[in-house]
């Protein structure tokens, strides 16, 4: 069921880095991806708890995220619409960027199947 998905406590585990969290809540095989030019390494797609721990490992390497904020929800049969912004700082040069952010999260048997990510990497550059 998609109600029981905490959508904002999910957020709040990904800028706390709290994997165990987050894996809480998605399946098995949860297929991740985050659009964006494979120049940047925070991009990219992952399947499994596996390949997504190394996916967030990569993303911690080259940014640290102080905010992921959810601002709009909308959650409709087995899919969830979250509109937001996120603020990090680049590690390797210091700039801070504020992106806003577009995710399609859908479910299945109240676990995340599917994560997609849409923002604006060039801002990262």
């Amino acid at each position: 069921m998609i109600e029981s998905i905490p959508i904002r406590q999910l957020y709040d585990d990904f800028v706390k880095g709290n994997v165990a969290g987050i894996f809480t809540y998605l399946a098995d095989d949860v297929e991740w991806e985050t659009y964006g030019s494979e120049e940047f390494p925070f991009t990219g797609a992952a399947k499994g708890h596996q390949d997504l721990l190394a996916f967030f490992m990569r993303v911690a390497t080259h940014l640290d995220i102080q905010t992921n904020t959810p601002v709009h929800i909308l959650k409709q049969d087995n899919m969830i619409v979250v509109w937001g912004e996120m603020r990090a700082v680049v590690r390797a040069t210091g700039k801070v960027v504020v992106s806003p952010f577009a995710d399609l999260v859908k479910a299945k048997d109240g676990k995340i199947v599917s994560y997609e990510r849409l923002m604006n990497t060039i801002a990262f550059q």
